[in-house]
């Protein structure tokens, strides 16, 4: 099945990554990493706020939402 876990920019540590260009990405850091059958990473989408976040994933089809990112679970 298809996957889609919650994840948060600061605790990706992509403030860190992006520190030159984005730090905070422009106040989208709630987001939602969408991984296909084959356990491959196929789209991120980032939101200002959890709750716009979580509207969303509740309109996608065909994903199972997991709550918490853990790359052990791929």
């Amino acid at each position: 099945m298809n996957k889609a876990f919650y994840v948060n920019w600061y605790n990706e540590e992509l403030d860190k990554y992006y520190k030159e260009d984005k730090p905070d990405n422009e106040g989208l850091i709630h987001g939602v990493y969408f991984y296909d059958k084959s356990d491959e990473h196929i789209e991120t989408r980032w939101f200002k706020t959890e709750k716009k976040r979580n509207n969303f994933c509740k309109t996608v089809k065909d994903f199972e939402i997991i709550k918490k990112f853990d790359s052990n679970e791929l």
